[in-house]
């Protein structure tokens, strides 16, 4: 999966399930090039990686799909053996219902690729408008 997103269109990715602590998602992009992430982590977590991480648990709420697009995620990656049970039939259920917003890129098993579609950002005002305006 590390390699095909090394090889795929230029932009910012984020790893699902979102951490606090983003360790392994950050050993992992030495597989792809290093291209930018919101994941990762270091001895500061700013307020805004913990409203992030609060938008990408309800992924994919429309509160997290204007939070990709207003940060030009090109990719989400989901790591399904990640997810709890509960959070992972909710999280699949839900996707089908966004197919205008994120288009299925590949299915590697437990590790699913999606492409954020681009879209307007400031069509309307989410409960994080104070990340948005970051």
């Amino acid at each position: 999966m590390y390699r095909w997103l090394a090889q795929a269109k230029p932009g910012p990715i984020v790893e699902l399930p979102f951490k606090v602590i983003d360790t392994q998602y950050m050993f992992w992009a030495r597989h792809h090039g290093f291209r930018p992430m919101l994941n990762g982590d270091s001895g500061f977590v700013p307020m805004s990686h913990q409203w992030m991480k609060t938008a990408f648990a309800r992924f994919p709420s429309p509160d997290a799909i204007a939070l990709l697009r207003r940060l030009k995620v090109r990719y989400v990656v989901l790591h399904l053996g990640a997810f709890r049970e509960g959070g992972l039939l909710r999280l699949l259920g839900e996707l089908d219902k966004h197919r205008a917003d994120l288009i299925p890129a590949r299915d590697f098993g437990r590790d699913l690729v999606f492409e954020v579609v681009p879209g307007e950002t400031d069509a309307a005002p989410t409960a994080l408008a104070p990340v948005l305006r970051l």
